[in-house]
């Protein structure tokens, strides 16, 4: 598993502006294998990484016959799923695409229906099929409306593409997913992906990856220098709300990584006192025992690569505030007090963290908007998204802009975008206040994570309380005319039965104890900040709410007429 493959990728429109003629395209006549030239089973598997969404599904893979057999096969990716077709079989899942994520997709197809499968998740659709003609043409990227034709830029792919692979016979879940996994399935496939000779048209990038089962998900990136020069204390906070950890070497191999990235990307981060590039790493020091620790998980080092100097510290007492770690171009380590503003690098807790940034962005609408981490720009962090946004630093400032344009958006001063901030648009004189966060429930102002179950809580988690602030439920519309009652509404009405106290046969009446609960939608009101237990929600007056008062808590009332009479507020 660890033997090292090296993968041909083709990187398709990589500059976001889609057209009608970037493609991979082969006759699968010219794939000849000696068998037979039909099938009714079989499976086609292809990795890709989406770097911009297209105004219309993006086509990955297109199969056609002839000009008027165009649509025999159809893969088809948007930002909220992937759809594939065979004949009249057809699958669609519905998940979140991320732009520059690798995603495994395989369509298998048997007597018994389509399946589809994305990175081990797959779904299965009921149908006969026609059997499968292996003499049409395959393209990549665009969607054939005749025979290796037709192609509207709209429905173009832009991204990368690598491993597509077709087998003769329905593949197993189980081969299915040892495949995702870069695993060996013992099946021979009928398209080899390194053994094609694609037909290469238009915008098209090629190079290698160094693929294995350790390694097969692509993702280039896991170490990312953050090239801003501050203290460590500051340090720990920026990668905390960034979802990082800091990254501390565990062996010579990881060592040189770091002295690697600060090469490349650490133009700003020249230590004066050393005057050489430096780099804070995630030691700290027990003063008690003198010994160091890895801040991730408190573990004592079992691996360092101290200088003479430090090593002497370390062996005779630390000087006062002397409890960190730093690493030098020359891969050594030495100690530092951590108060000495210099650069870090994060290490990602899991691979493909999504960041969102929310506000008013190029309109007076609220937009959502996700990014990932990708890379760098520049030799600064670069942070992009599909509909071609991006996030990078300048040197003394963030800017949001348009990658496939080039046309700057906003700047925020700072050395974190995350949390809500006012930015400052070129277009416009006023700061819009906008939110970067990767959290997955509730954002503190400042970016750090909590969950939604300590908002209105009564317990500051966030700083300045943000938390537990505007904590009511329900607010009325502007100028609405609280003193006049809505048009009539629906009621749901329901009785809970808990003891039945008295029955009276002679004059046919009984007395019990129940509970009514009626319940409505009223329209003119907006509902916010919903507590997941309902009784903890709250309702305040001075919100103009309409709250209706409990009249009595002892009824008299004909059960039978209840459902029929009460049915209108």
């Amino acid at each position: 598993d660890c033997t090292k493959i090296e993968t041909l990728v083709y990187e398709l429109q990589p500059e976001g502006i889609p057209d009608n003629q970037t493609r991979l395209q082969v006759n699968m006549s010219d794939v000849a294998d000696g068998g037979n030239r039909t099938t009714t089973n079989f499976t086609i598997c292809i990795r890709f990484n989406l770097k911009f969404y297209n105004e219309g599904p993006s086509t990955l893979l297109s199969y056609a016959y002839g000009d008027h057999d165009s649509d025999v096969i159809n893969f088809w990716v948007s930002s909220d799923g992937v759809f594939v077709r065979y004949n009249t079989q057809h699958a669609k899942m519905i998940f979140t695409v991320h732009p520059l994520w690798w995603y495994a997709l395989c369509m298998v197809v048997h007597l018994k229906g389509l399946e589809l499968h994305i990175d081990g998740d797959h779904i299965h659709y009921s149908s006969s099929g026609k059997p499968l003609l292996l003499n049409g043409s395959l393209v990549v990227g665009q969607d054939q409306d005749v025979y290796d034709g037709g192609y509207a830029r709209l429905q173009a792919f832009m991204g990368k593409v690598t491993n597509l692979t077709i087998w003769k016979s329905a593949l197993t879940t189980e081969q299915v997913l040892s495949w995702s996994k870069c695993r060996d399935i013992r099946s021979s496939p009928f398209l080899v992906w390194e053994n094609t000779t694609f037909n290469v048209h238009g915008n098209v990038k090629t190079f290698r990856f160094d693929q294995n089962a350790k390694n097969c998900s692509l993702n280039d990136h896991q170490f990312f220098l953050f090239p801003i020069k501050t203290n460590w204390n500051m340090a720990h906070s920026i990668l905390t709300s960034h979802g990082f950890e800091f990254f501390v070497p565990q062996n010579e191999d990881e060592v040189e990584v770091v002295d690697d990235i600060v090469q490349k990307y650490g133009e700003h981060c020249i230590n004066a006192a050393y005057d050489e590039k430096t780099v804070m790493l995630g030691i700290k020091c027990n003063r008690q025992t003198l010994e160091f620790y890895n801040i991730n998980n408190n573990l004592t080092l079992s691996y360092s690569k101290w200088d003479k100097k430090s090593q002497n510290k370390i062996r005779n007492g630390l000087a006062s505030g002397d409890c960190h770690a730093s690493q030098h171009a020359n891969c050594i380590w030495s100690t530092e007090t951590g108060k000495l503003d210099d650069c870090f690098i994060g290490v990602k807790k899991k691979m493909g963290k999504i960041y969102q940034l929310y506000g008013k962005i190029d309109s007076d609408i609220y937009q959502q908007i996700y990014f990932v981490l990708a890379g760098y720009y520049k030799k600064s962090l670069l942070f992009h998204s599909g509909t071609g946004l991006g996030i990078w630093k300048n040197d003394t400032d963030w800017i949001l802009w348009n990658s496939i344009s080039k046309v700057k958006i906003a700047i925020l001063k700072g050395i974190s975008p995350i949390g809500q901030q006012d930015w400052n648009f070129y277009t416009d004189s006023s700061p819009h206040t906008l939110l970067f966060s990767h959290c997955d429930q509730i954002t503190c102002s400042d970016g750090v994570c909590i969950p939604q179950s300590s908002r209105c809580n009564g317990v500051n988690d966030c700083n300045y309380a943000t938390d537990e602030s505007e904590c009511h439920t329900a607010e009325g519309l502007q100028n609405q005319r609280v003193n006049s009652p809505p048009t009539d509404l629906q009621l749901l009405v329901r009785i809970y039965l808990n003891h039945i106290a008295k029955v009276d046969h002679l004059l046919m009446k009984y007395d019990i104890d129940f509970a009514l609960e009626i319940s409505w939608k009223d329209l003119r009101y907006l509902y916010r900040n919903l507590a997941p237990v309902g009784k903890t929600n709250m309702i305040l007056k001075d919100k103009n709410i309409q709250v209706s008062e409990l009249i009595s808590s002892v009824v008299s009332i004909c059960i039978w007429a209840l459902a029929a009479s009460i049915t209108k507020l």
